[in-house]
């Protein structure tokens, strides 16, 4: 796992970065209570706890490049909670029970971030309630509603409501409002749509005012190891080293070389690419209808119409690549073939809305981060006291990052506070669905069996494993990883029955 490029491609989100090159400090400190590492959206959620919460702590964030220049500004501006598609596939693999309480946890973190935004007039082109139209073909329509079905009983079981604002559309209300005659029937469910980066800008810029919290742009952490004979920690850096109590890992795909080999082996970087443009035909169009997000083929494409400039955002094209651009971690090229497969499926389904000249479109790649097992890695990292880690989102990070990062912001706190005891410590512990959610993604779910597979270096035949788990895609985009995990256990029939 390497270090981000210093020279990615440019991000439609990051044309102006207000805190490019910022320092706090013309110096590195030397000393922290807590060092993040990261500064997109899982960084920003700890330092939002930290420094509202904890203004006392002396924190310092590190950035390798500037910040939010990762995953977080380069995603498709989407704030989707995984919904009920996939929901029997799910409960398959991983129990009706976690595979209910993962859709439970994002739509309760989605809101959560909506809500944040708002009591904080933070200025990121809200789009609030416009919601997530999944197009589907007839055998995609006709799996959904048995997933819906499937899901409904839970819903009942375990009391979420999580089906209020869900809608069916058939062909003729397609059609009707989109003018689309392509799509059998499409899914309307709870979503928003957002300017991320200008989501952590807003409240990165507002964290700074407290004297106690230090960012430093372009300073990778490049080691952390803990000193002899102390329960602190040190982060080597080009620029020198900081002495904390607490590391808190947050930069996604980045993590993996700071990482026990076991956690750094069950990521799997993949590069995500994605175009935008303003389209001279937008005039044509339903602008209430097309002001939402939108997913197809499974969510292997996703686009936004932006109200506010009539932006289109699109990413995906991944599906018919060989290796699904799985294991690249480079976001200063472009894949031309994801660059046709992308404009393809424009001309295909909205033929009239891509502008005839490239140089109308704006293009770019940024690196996402898949786990063996489809499921975030959250919480203390295992043998290493002090250490927290959020990373992992399989392309899902945005109902996940920002309350990861709130998340193991307070196990920091818990740790540092561990010969106190608080009303805070206690709450966080009550037994909650939401707190059951999250311990569904612990870090040490890798130790044992699966540590000794990944140690003694199980590898699989590189056509089978890029052909079997291209064909797991194609059903279920968001577990494609799963596929490797149970084939490395000899039980990959389960995946993809």
């Amino acid at each position: 796992m390497s270090l981000p490029k210093a020279n990615p491609t440019r991000s439609f989100w990051l044309n102006h970065n207000p805190l490019e090159s910022y320092r706090t400090t013309k110096e590195l400190p030397t000393n922290a209570d807590v060092v993040i590492v990261g500064l997109g959206l899982t960084g920003t959620g700890a330092l939002f706890n930290l420094s509202r919460k904890h203004p006392q702590l002396n924190i310092l964030a590190l950035e390798a490049r500037d910040p939010v220049s990762g995953a977080t500004g380069r995603n498709g501006g989407h704030l989707t909670p995984f919904s009920f598609r996939g929901f029997r596939q799910d409960s398959e693999i991983m129990g009706e029970k976690p595979a209910y309480l993962k859709r439970l946890l994002e739509r309760h973190n989605a809101d959560h971030l909506v809500g944040i935004i708002n009591e904080n007039s933070i200025a990121c082109d809200l789009q609030e309630g416009t919601g997530n139209l999944q197009c589907c073909d007839a055998q995609e329509f006709a799996d959904a509603k048995l997933d819906l079905a499937a899901f409904e009983v839970a819903d009942k079981r375990f009391g979420g409501n999580l089906l209020e604002d869900v809608e069916i559309w058939e062909k003729e209300t397609v059609f009707e409002k989109l003018g689309d005659n392509s799509a059998v029937g499409a899914l309307l469910i709870p979503a928003h749509q957002l300017w991320p980066a200008k989501l952590c800008w807003g409240l990165q810029q507002e964290f700074i005012k407290n004297k106690n919290v230090n960012i430093q742009s372009r300073t990778p952490a490049t080691r952390i190891y803990q000193q002899k004979g102390s329960s602190k920690w040190q982060v080597e850096t080009p620029r020198g080293s900081v002495v904390c109590d607490v590391v808190l890992l947050a930069s996604n795909a980045w993590a993996g070389h700071l990482l026990p080999s076991n956690l750094q082996k069950a990521l799997v970087p993949t590069r995500a690419q994605v175009i935008a443009f303003q389209s001279e035909q937008d005039h044509k169009v339903n602008v209430k209808e097309w002001t939402r997000g939108f997913t197809l083929h499974h969510g292997s494409e996703y686009m936004i119409r932006r109200g506010k400039d009539g932006v289109y955002v699109i990413g995906g094209g991944r599906e018919d690549i060989p290796g699904q651009q799985m294991y690249e971690s480079d976001d200063s090229v472009l894949n031309n073939r994801v660059g046709a497969a992308l404009r393809s499926v424009m001309k295909s389904i909205f033929p009239e809305l891509l502008p005839e000249s490239e140089d109308r479109i704006q293009e770019w790649t940024g690196i996402m981060c898949y786990t063996l097992d489809g499921k975030p890695i959250v919480g203390q990292v295992p043998g290493a006291p002090g250490q927290f880690v959020a990373i992992g989102y399989n392309g899902h990070g945005m109902p996940f990052a920002f309350q990861s990062g709130q998340y193991i912001a307070e196990q920091a706190v818990n740790y540092l506070q561990r010969n106190a005891s608080s009303v805070a410590d206690e709450k966080i512990r009550e037994p909650t669905l939401v707190q059951e959610a999250w311990q569904l993604f612990d870090p040490s779910r890798f130790d044992g069996a699966l540590a000794e597979k990944l140690d003694g270096g199980v590898s699989l035949p590189s056509t089978s494993r890029s052909m079997r788990l291209a064909n797991t895609l194609r059903h279920n985009r968001h577990w494609l990883l799963l596929g490797l995990l149970f084939l490395i256990f000899g039980q990959y029939a389960l995946c993809c029955k």
